[in-house]
């Protein structure tokens, strides 16, 4: 694992609780279907599979969606224009938006908000994992529990462990619970409205990340000119 800034693992742990809201709000709104993540949802095509096929058509959106949102993450990260980092603003600024429409449209009883908010949470699963190399995927927590069992495993038996590692899966663990009593919260004060609370955490992640790289990239012309 390459070693990650604590600021990053902050907006990692902040992020987490943004999957957690969002999927407590699918759980509670939408027939308890779980948006953050694809494990239930795909246990839930194979029961609707045979017996259901405008259900299944939308869980299979849901699922396709999810990859693509990954897909795009991995995609626009890897361009050389944005090996600066600042493609990580316009992916949140872009889940933002997505989060805010996806909340008008349930509101109004459109199943497209579940759509756009599965793409959204693909869009951050990717663009997390990838820059943590691995073990920071933000929307769902098997892995990060997978993870922490066998780290702690590997301490009770004497071998050392990396403890940024387990700080930033405990912290995942920690934020994706957070979010779910967040969103409970949430949903029953405002409804769908909700999703708009995970909107503005990325809408100023994603403008602090912005403000961050431009500060870094102004010092190191500084620099580059003194010499």
């Amino acid at each position: 694992m390459k070693k990650i800034p604590y600021w990053a693992m902050a907006a990692v742990f902040i992020l987490s609780l943004v999957a957690g809201i969002v999927n407590a709000i699918g759980f509670l709104g939408v027939k308890t279907e779980a948006v953050s993540h694809l494990t239930g949802t795909s246990t839930l095509l194979g029961t609707v599979l045979f017996n259901d096929g405008l259900m299944s058509l939308h869980i299979f959106i849901v699922i396709l969606l999810f990859v693509i949102g990954s897909a795009l993450s991995s995609f626009l990260i890897s361009l050389p224009p944005w090996q600066t980092g600042k493609i990580y603003s316009l992916l949140l600024l872009a889940e933002a938006l997505l989060f805010t429409i996806s909340s008008v449209l349930l509101g109004k009883g459109g199943m497209t908000g579940v759509h756009l908010a599965s793409l959204a949470c693909g869009i951050q699963n990717g663009m997390t994992t990838i820059f943590s190399a691995g073990p920071g995927r933000t929307t769902h927590v098997t892995g990060t529990f997978t993870d922490i069992g066998i780290m702690a495993g590997s301490a009770l038996k004497g071998e050392s462990i990396e403890r940024r590692k387990m700080t930033m899966l405990v912290s995942l663990a920690v934020g994706f619970i957070s979010g779910g009593v967040v969103g409970y919260y949430l949903f029953e004060k405002i409804s769908f409205s909700s999703l708009l609370v995970p909107a503005v955490i990325c809408l100023i992640l994603g403008i602090t990340c912005y403000i961050h790289l431009r500060k870094k990239e102004n010092g190191q012309a500084f620099v580059h000119q003194g010499s």
